[in-house]
Order: C-alpha cells, then structure tokens, then sequence
C-alpha cells in the first residue's frame, strides 16, 4: 500500500486474510477476533460481496463438520461477490472438501478456483489452486492467458494504483494526467477484465502482467 493512498474496505478486508492466517496457524483467539470484527459491519453496513465473504468467513472458523453449511452458503450467494473472491471461496470449500476425502466434490470447487485465478492472473494464488487440485489426483490444466495482458502499459499502471486504494485524483496526480483520462482508462480496464467495481482490483498481480503483451 502506498502512503497517502487508503480504501475504505481494506481494513475489514483484512480481517478476512487474518482469519484464514490464524485458521492455518491454529489459533482460535485470532481466529474469533477477527470474524468479531468482520461479521457486524458485514451484516450491517457491508455491500454484496460481503454475504459470500461472511459465510466463507464462518466456515473457516467453523468446526468440520458444521463448516459445510457455511460454504453452501458462500457457494449460493458467491456471484454476489467480486472475481478473485469468488475465486477464494471455491478454494477454500475445495480444500475443505480435500480434507474431508471428498475428492470428487473438491474437485469441481478447485477447477473453478483454479480457472479464476488464473484468468486474473493472480500466479500465487492459481499455484495454491494447482497444488490442491493435484492432490486430489487430478492433474491441473495448462494455464490460459490472463486478460491481464490485454491492458495497455497506461490502463496496467490505473488499474494497480486503483487495486492499491488510490482516487482518480491521486492516480491522475502519480501519471500526471487529468482525473478524465483517469477515468477513461478505468472504464477501459473494467471492460477488458468484465469487472464493474473498483474493490474487484484489490489483489490483482499487475506487476507480472506489466511485461507481457497487450
């Protein structure tokens, strides 16, 4: 994040990161922090993405077997919710999934994570995706190209610094370019990645994509 810029959703965004964290790391006490902290503004204030995010949420915190229920959940509502969130859910219920010796059933959760991550070009995340999906037996598919590349070296650079929390102000102020051309760019890259919101940025890998051909 650079200094000066902020989003109003990255610090309860972040609570969902700490929770998976503190999930892997085994610490309950962080675990029920954060979802104390996400789980009354989502159910409050939150936007759409924030139903799926929730119930994701829950489910990771959850024990085994009452964490089905949540990730069905997350599952009905996942459209709800932007590409690479989308993306996390389906991975997360297909490691759950691959726990639980469900292979069959992880299986079509993982592809889907696997080919949303991809198609972002989020490499380490799609790596995660790959190592799961492998290990339920299957072999992962040949990675596609990212829509990502399509960008021009103008629309990559708006696009990250938007992804970082940056206004159009503030991107126009780092191009010295005006808020208009800005905006143009914007609604260029929203075209091209078939996002609609700014918070569907957040987490792209635009530094790989900067060297590849538009």
């Amino acid at each position: 994040m650079r200094p000066g810029f902020g989003h109003p959703f990255l610090p309860v965004l972040s609570s969902w990161d700490r929770l998976e964290a503190a999930v892997h790391a085994g610490h309950p006490d962080v675990t029920e922090r954060a979802l104390a902290r996400f789980a009354p503004w989502a159910q409050v204030a939150g936007p759409a993405w924030a139903v799926p995010v929730l119930a994701d949420c829950r489910a990771l915190a959850a024990a085994p077997d009452a964490a089905d229920a949540h990730f069905e959940e997350a599952i009905e509502s996942v459209d709800r919710a932007g590409p690479l969130d989308r993306a996390r859910i389906h991975l997360h219920y297909g490691e759950h999934l691959r726990r639980e010796r469900r292979r069959i059933d992880a299986r079509v959760h993982l592809r889907a994570a696997l080919d949303g991550f991809e198609w972002l070009g989020a490499a380490p995340w799609a790596e995660r995706a790959g190592r799961e999906l492998r290990a339920t037996g299957e072999k992962a598919r040949k990675r596609h190209l990212s829509p990502l590349a399509e960008l021009t070296p103008q629309e990559l650079q708006v696009a990250r610094l938007v992804g970082e929390g940056a206004t159009n102000k503030a991107v126009a102020s780092q191009l010295f370019v005006s808020p208009k051309t800005v905006e143009y760019h914007l609604r260029k890259v929203f075209a091209k990645l078939g996002i609609s919101s700014r918070m569907e940025l957040v987490g792209l890998e635009f530094e790989e994509a900067a060297g590849a051909p538009a």
